[in-house]
């Protein structure tokens, strides 16, 4: 009945089950999981659920008379392809030594299907059922290249446009890039702002976390909305080639590079009294590394109201993503997985395959629970965790 009644939230789902043994009993595709002693993090596919997923689309597929119009009766079929030819795209090869490569023109063709919304759009559940396929925006064409992310896994990056012009941006994962976990963790999240929403404190103060819809499609194949305007803190404070950024901009007389720390930290490391070398090894680098976070606001916001609205926004943002992230478990926090959103200053998570005290299981445990790093306090104000961010958590 759900399939029937709300297709485009339940079809993807449901093909994901049936997709569940493509590709074997793929390890959760995280760098950091990988690094797992225990063997025991591997996903496993559950056959019962994948039997019952095919049975049940197959009979979507064979009785179009349970299906409200004959339009809506076809989406089956519709979505199954887009299914497949998204899982296609992502098993392209990637073409060595190039940030981009043409995106076959049979494969753009079969992703414009007039009855499919884009994959990343989010469709308010309707409560009448009365999704029309033919009312809403369609893909009607796509970028004619493929554009690569840096990664292990090098996922791919399309656009498309509907017919209205609008630009949807997807991020293609594939390989060992699972983003099953990813789907359940944007649902918690949902979950969360909806918690938050009926709290009247929480609404004052406009307290929310921004989502962004992953679509599964395998376990080694699915899709991830594009969070468009945002950089990674990582890029800002780092550069993209980490060895340049905030750090290098205001840089003091006599302060250490990022890349001369970690050097530095690593062969601490390797000393008889590790413990102690380390620490003292540490001590050291923070007083000839500042953080820098407070330059983001200065920098993008000039006048003093927006500064101060831009700063109030990351502030709370960072309390609500912190406790969420706690009390799911969330690891590998580093500031390559937190985006900044560039026009309001709120804190994007991704890559949330570390999840539910995963980390502990690293090689190197994960024992905070939330990324609370000297840059991350010195974006918070004068304050630091004892203004706006204690009241907020």
């Amino acid at each position: 009945r759900l399939a029937v009644d709300h297709p485009f939230h339940t079809l993807y789902p449901l093909y994901a089950l049936r997709n569940g043994e493509v590709g074997g009993a793929a390890a959760r595709g995280s760098k950091a999981v990988h690094e797992v002693a225990s063997g025991a993090m591997e996903h496993r596919a559950d056959r019962d659920k994948v039997a019952a997923a095919k049975a049940l689309l197959d009979t979507l597929a064979r009785c179009p008379h349970m299906w409200r119009s004959p339009e809506r009766a076809q989406l089956v079929a519709d979505v199954g392809g887009v299914v497949a030819a998204y899982i296609e795209l992502s098993n392209l090869p990637h073409s060595a030594n190039t940030d981009s490569q043409p995106f076959p023109q049979a494969l753009r063709r079969r992703l414009c299907v007039q009855s499919v919304p884009p994959v990343s759009l989010s469709l308010p559940v309707d409560p009448s059922c009365a999704y029309d396929p033919t009312s809403l925006p369609h893909a009607a064409r796509w970028h004619e290249q493929i554009a690569f992310c840096g990664g292990i896994n090098a996922p791919k990056v399309v656009k498309c446009w509907d017919a209205g012009g609008t630009c949807y941006k997807h991020l293609v994962k594939s390989g060992n890039d699972d983003l099953r976990q990813d789907a359940v963790m944007e649902q918690f999240f949902g979950l969360v702002n909806a918690l938050l929403a009926h709290d009247r404190g929480a609404c004052a103060r406009g307290l929310c976390m921004v989502t962004y819809k992953v679509v599964p499609f395998n376990p080694t194949a699915g899709l991830v909305e594009w969070v468009q305007d945002t950089s990674a803190m990582a890029d800002y404070l780092l550069g993209t080639n980490r060895n340049g950024g905030a750090h290098v901009r205001y840089a003091r007389p006599g302060q250490t590079s990022f890349i001369t720390a970690c050097n530095t930290l690593r062969t601490a490391g390797m000393e008889r009294d590790a413990v102690r070398a380390l620490r003292a090894t540490y001590d050291d680098i923070c007083a000839k590394f500042p953080p820098v976070m407070r330059h983001y606001f200065l920098e993008g916001w000039r006048s003093p109201r927006a500064w101060a609205a831009a700063r109030t926004t990351y502030v709370r943002s960072v309390a609500v993503t912190s406790v969420a992230g706690w009390a799911i478990g969330l690891g590998d926090r580093h500031a390559g997985n937190i985006l900044l959103h560039n026009p309001t200053g709120a804190v994007v998570h991704i890559d949330l395959g570390v999840a539910f005290e995963q980390g502990r299981l690293l090689n190197t445990p994960e024992l905070v629970p939330f990324r609370l790093t000297r840059d991350m306090v010195d974006g918070c104000g004068v304050a630091g965790v004892a203004g706006p961010l204690a009241r907020c958590c």
